[in-house]
This record gives C-alpha cells, structure tokens and sequence, in this order.
C-alpha cells in the first residue's frame, strides 16, 4: 500500500470518526441544551438564508433541526463510501454499497438510544429520517461510482481501438499500390 493511499485512509477515518462523534456527542446533550444550541444556529444563520430564499418563516426551527439530521448522515454516508472505496481500491465494486448499508441503521438507531439516557426520548421516525440520508448519499456515491466505470470502459475501449485499429491499418493493402490500384 502506498504512503500516499494511506494517508487517504486515515484522513477518511478520522473525518468518519469525528462525525460519528459530532452525531452522538450532540445525543448526549440533554433537551434543554440541545434546543439552545441548534436554535443559536438557527437564529442567527440558517433562517436569514431560508427567509431570504423561501419567504419569511416557511422553516421552522424543527424542520432546520430535522434537515440538519439527514445531512450529518448524509455526511456520514459519503465518508463511509469513501473509506471503504479507498481501502479496497481497486477492488470496490457495487455489491460493496450493501455492505455497508447497514452500517447508517446502526448508527442512527445508537443516536436515539443515547436520546433516552439523555432524557430526550428517542422517535422511531427520527431513526428513518437520519437512515434516508444515509441511503441518499449511499445512492449518490454509486450513481458517481457507476458513472466514472463506465467513462474508464468507454476509454479503455477507444484506448484498445486505437491500438487495434492502428495494426489493422498496416495490414491493410494501399488503393494506390502494386496490384490495388489504376495506373495511368
């Protein structure tokens, strides 16, 4: 393995790693601590940008919170694409995406566990919401994966084209020569 590949790797479960600690972190916090802490956000960031660019209060501050939970999943997501793209490489392939599938149910059903110990109370729903985004990354991750498979293919095979098409050519008797062509 390269030095190079490997720093990728732990750059990637680092990142990985400190989101699953930013998600379950902020589980810990209890009710009161965790409303403040997004409704700060909220105030003063989010609802300027939504009000400017959805009209005035069309998201409230439980749609910027429950937003702000698909994305850290679908964060989470994208990491774990690719850091599992990077330690396999150039062995990933499309059956790797089930594989790690399970893996954003388990760590959104933990964040809600650790909810109740936190005296927040955990919703099955919340569950599903941070797993959809999760899968939407999973979902975006393999339309590029799938994408840039077939821009390799289709150059590998105008790569082999040219090289086959090249000796093909020399082959190939000239119009103008001995035997092929007119004289004049």
């Amino acid at each position: 393995m390269s030095k190079k590949r490997l720093t990728v790797i732990i750059v990637l479960a680092a990142l990985t790693a400190a989101t699953l600690a930013f998600i379950w972190g902020n589980s810990v916090l209890g009710r009161e601590a965790s409303a403040s802490q997004s409704s700060g956000i909220y105030e003063t960031v989010a609802k300027p940008v939504f009000d400017a660019v959805l009209g005035e209060d069309k998201v409230t501050h439980n749609d910027f919170r429950k937003m702000t939970h698909f994305c850290e999943f679908m964060l989470l997501g994208l990491e774990a694409c690719a850091l599992v793209a990077a330690i396999k490489t150039p062995l990933f392939f499309k059956k790797d995406y089930l594989k790690i599938l399970p893996y954003g149910f388990y760590v959104a059903f933990i964040d809600e566990t650790i909810q109740v110990f936190s005296g927040r109370g955990a919703e099955i729903k919340d569950v599903w919401l941070d797993f959809s985004g999760y899968v939407c990354a999973l979902f975006l991750s393999f339309v590029v994966f799938v994408i840039t498979e077939r821009i390799k293919a289709r150059k590998s095979e105008k790569s082999a084209e040219k090289t086959c098409g090249g000796a093909e050519e020399g082959l190939k008797p000239d119009s103008g020569a001995e035997g092929g062509g007119t004289e004049k």
